[in-house]
């Protein structure tokens, strides 16, 4: 890894992380307000540039949305959300590696709209009413999202230039 990569890396990771917290002013209405269009920056760094820059967006990116709306639950369950974003942004960009983006949109909707917000059946408090309650405007904001990465990731590859090889399946240095 030269210096050139490391550095354009953290220049996307800053920029997308930049639309992220602009994203996460973009709410979703919820229970606890912080469905928002705060992820596509991250989608687009997995469908684009791999897991780790989208991972780290993903991550970051959540945690400003809750920081926004005042942690509505709590921050140690907002960082394990936190955590579960970043899962669900790896899982895009493996499948985008391995099957092509539009697989991995799929992917990414049923990881972050269903599969991240099923950890709430087992937290006591929570349970399957709470889950069921957040499933619609978890779908409607993982589905949006997912959309404009999808839609941009063209544009991005084209200027910022892609480091995912879809037809080999592996990531460029």
């Amino acid at each position: 890894m030269n210096r050139k990569f490391e550095i354009n890396t953290l220049v996307r990771i800053a920029f997308l992380l930049a639309f992220s917290i602009l994203g996460a002013q973009i709410k979703i209405p919820s229970l606890i307000g912080t469905p928002a269009l705060d992820s596509f920056p991250a989608y687009l760094a997995a469908l684009s540039w791999g897991g780790t820059p989208g991972a780290i967006v993903g991550f970051l990116g959540h945690f400003f949305t809750s920081l926004i709306v005042g942690f509505p639950l709590s921050l140690p369950l907002h960082l394990i959300i936190g955590i579960g974003m970043v899962g669900c942004v790896i899982a895009v960009s493996k499948t985008v590696m391995h099957y092509g983006k539009l697989p991995a949109c799929i992917i990414g909707v049923i990881a972050n709209g269903i599969i991240l917000p099923s950890i709430f059946v087992v937290i006591p408090g929570f349970g399957v009413s709470f889950f069921l309650s957040m499933i619609p405007a978890l779908i409607v904001s993982s589905s949006i999202n997912i959309i404009l990465a999808y839609s941009m990731s063209p544009v991005a590859d084209r200027i910022l230039g892609a480091d995912v090889n879809i037809t080999k399946g592996v990531e460029s240095d």
